[in-house]
Protein backbone atom coordinates (compact mmCIF):
# COMPACT_ATOMS: atom_id res chain seq x y z
CA UNK A 1 0.00 0.00 0.00
CA UNK A 2 2.84 2.28 -0.83
CA UNK A 3 0.83 4.43 -3.14
CA UNK A 4 -0.96 7.59 -3.03
CA UNK A 5 -3.56 6.01 -4.18
CA UNK A 6 -3.71 3.37 -1.74
CA UNK A 7 -3.53 5.40 1.01
CA UNK A 8 -6.70 7.09 -0.24
CA UNK A 9 -8.79 4.07 0.21
CA UNK A 10 -7.31 3.05 3.00
CA UNK A 11 -8.10 6.18 4.55
CA UNK A 12 -11.68 6.16 2.97
CA UNK A 13 -12.64 2.87 4.42
CA UNK A 14 -11.71 4.57 7.75
CA UNK A 15 -13.27 8.04 7.55
CA UNK A 16 -16.22 7.77 4.72
CA UNK A 17 -16.97 10.92 3.56
CA UNK A 18 -14.48 12.83 4.96
CA UNK A 19 -10.97 12.20 3.06
CA UNK A 20 -10.74 14.48 -0.23
CA UNK A 21 -7.98 15.20 -2.78
CA UNK A 22 -8.48 19.23 -2.70
CA UNK A 23 -8.19 21.14 -6.37
CA UNK A 24 -6.11 23.88 -5.10
CA UNK A 25 -2.75 23.90 -3.10
CA UNK A 26 -4.41 26.38 -0.56
CA UNK A 27 -7.81 25.03 0.61
CA UNK A 28 -10.26 25.78 3.47
CA UNK A 29 -10.67 22.25 5.07
CA UNK A 30 -13.68 21.09 7.33
CA UNK A 31 -13.29 19.68 11.07
CA UNK A 32 -12.62 16.34 11.22
CA UNK A 33 -11.58 15.99 7.63
CA UNK A 34 -8.50 14.58 5.94
CA UNK A 35 -7.01 16.20 2.91
CA UNK A 36 -4.48 14.38 0.97
CA UNK A 37 -1.71 17.00 -0.48
CA UNK A 38 1.32 17.38 -2.34
CA UNK A 39 4.53 16.41 -0.94
CA UNK A 40 6.07 19.56 0.32
CA UNK A 41 9.21 20.60 -1.56
CA UNK A 42 11.25 21.63 1.88
CA UNK A 43 10.13 22.23 5.73
CA UNK A 44 9.43 25.84 4.72
CA UNK A 45 7.21 25.07 2.42
CA UNK A 46 4.82 22.61 4.68
CA UNK A 47 4.57 25.51 7.62
CA UNK A 48 3.40 28.00 4.89
CA UNK A 49 1.32 25.67 3.67
CA UNK A 50 -0.09 24.81 7.04
CA UNK A 51 -0.43 28.32 8.22
CA UNK A 52 -2.59 29.06 5.10
CA UNK A 53 -4.82 26.08 5.47
CA UNK A 54 -5.40 27.17 9.39
CA UNK A 55 -6.39 30.78 8.63
CA UNK A 56 -8.88 29.59 5.87
CA UNK A 57 -9.84 26.77 8.05
CA UNK A 58 -11.53 29.20 10.56
CA UNK A 59 -8.33 29.48 12.48
CA UNK A 60 -8.58 25.68 13.51
CA UNK A 61 -5.43 23.33 14.24
CA UNK A 62 -4.59 21.53 11.52
CA UNK A 63 -2.02 18.98 11.39
CA UNK A 64 0.14 17.29 8.25
CA UNK A 65 1.29 13.65 8.37
CA UNK A 66 2.96 10.73 6.36
CA UNK A 67 1.50 7.93 5.80
CA UNK A 68 4.00 5.53 3.56
CA UNK A 69 3.98 7.60 0.54
CA UNK A 70 1.43 10.37 0.85
CA UNK A 71 0.80 13.48 2.98
CA UNK A 72 -1.88 14.25 4.76
CA UNK A 73 -3.69 17.44 5.97
CA UNK A 74 -6.05 17.08 9.16
CA UNK A 75 -8.41 19.49 10.26
CA UNK A 76 -9.51 19.47 13.99
CA UNK A 77 -12.54 19.41 15.13
CA UNK A 78 -14.00 22.64 15.90
CA UNK A 79 -13.41 24.07 18.98
CA UNK A 80 -11.02 22.06 20.35
CA UNK A 81 -7.49 21.93 20.76
CA UNK A 82 -6.79 18.01 22.27
CA UNK A 83 -6.32 15.04 20.02
CA UNK A 84 -3.62 17.12 17.33
CA UNK A 85 -3.36 13.78 15.55
CA UNK A 86 -4.44 10.53 14.88
CA UNK A 87 -1.78 7.97 15.62
CA UNK A 88 -2.94 4.77 13.23
CA UNK A 89 -1.13 1.55 14.57
CA UNK A 90 1.13 -0.61 12.98
CA UNK A 91 -1.83 -2.25 10.76
CA UNK A 92 -1.01 -4.21 7.46
CA UNK A 93 -0.23 -2.15 4.69
CA UNK A 94 0.85 1.07 7.01
CA UNK A 95 4.64 1.06 7.06
CA UNK A 96 5.63 4.58 7.54
CA UNK A 97 3.63 6.82 9.72
CA UNK A 98 5.54 10.39 10.67
CA UNK A 99 4.07 13.51 12.33
CA UNK A 100 5.77 15.72 10.58
CA UNK A 101 3.86 19.52 12.23
CA UNK A 102 0.82 21.13 13.14
CA UNK A 103 -0.43 24.63 13.67
CA UNK A 104 -0.85 26.42 17.02
CA UNK A 105 -3.01 29.48 15.55
CA UNK A 106 -2.46 32.54 17.91
CA UNK A 107 -6.55 32.83 17.64
CA UNK A 108 -6.70 30.12 19.97
CA UNK A 109 -4.30 31.62 22.37
CA UNK A 110 -6.46 31.60 25.26
CA UNK A 111 -6.87 27.85 24.84
CA UNK A 112 -4.04 26.48 24.94
CA UNK A 113 -3.27 27.11 28.52
CA UNK A 114 0.33 27.72 27.42
CA UNK A 115 2.04 30.32 25.15
CA UNK A 116 1.49 29.27 21.69
CA UNK A 117 4.83 28.45 20.90
CA UNK A 118 4.98 25.88 23.64
CA UNK A 119 3.60 22.21 23.41
CA UNK A 120 0.07 21.44 25.13
CA UNK A 121 0.00 18.61 27.40
CA UNK A 122 -2.20 17.11 24.46
CA UNK A 123 0.97 17.47 22.15
CA UNK A 124 2.82 15.90 24.56
CA UNK A 125 0.39 12.99 25.49
CA UNK A 126 -0.15 12.79 21.02
CA UNK A 127 3.50 13.06 20.52
CA UNK A 128 4.27 10.20 23.41
CA UNK A 129 1.77 7.85 21.59
CA UNK A 130 3.58 8.24 18.14
CA UNK A 131 7.02 7.21 19.40
CA UNK A 132 5.32 4.41 20.98
CA UNK A 133 3.75 2.58 18.13
CA UNK A 134 6.27 4.64 15.44
CA UNK A 135 9.81 5.60 17.36
CA UNK A 136 9.24 9.26 16.19
CA UNK A 137 10.50 11.36 19.07
CA UNK A 138 10.17 14.72 17.40
CA UNK A 139 7.47 17.11 15.82
CA UNK A 140 7.01 20.84 15.46
CA UNK A 141 4.51 23.24 16.55
CA UNK A 142 3.64 25.82 13.50
CA UNK A 143 2.92 29.14 15.38
CA UNK A 144 0.84 31.00 12.82
CA UNK A 145 -1.55 34.26 12.48
CA UNK A 146 -3.77 35.68 10.05
CA UNK A 147 -2.17 32.86 7.17
CA UNK A 148 1.45 33.36 8.56
CA UNK A 149 3.78 31.09 10.09
CA UNK A 150 4.76 33.55 12.65
CA UNK A 151 7.30 30.62 14.56
CA UNK A 152 9.01 27.08 14.29
CA UNK A 153 9.31 25.05 17.70
CA UNK A 154 10.91 21.64 17.52
CA UNK A 155 9.25 19.95 20.57
CA UNK A 156 10.45 16.23 21.95
CA UNK A 157 8.98 13.53 23.87
CA UNK A 158 11.72 14.06 26.69
CA UNK A 159 10.85 17.97 26.77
Amino acid sequence: MKSVQAVYAWLQTRYPGRVHRPRTHVFAGRPGHHYLVPAPDSAAAAHELMAAISALSANAEASLVRLNDAFVVTIARASTVSDPVTVPRRTVGISRFEWLAHTHPVELESRYGVAPNLPTQSDVDALTKVNHIWGQETSTIVVCGAGEVLEVVHFSVDG
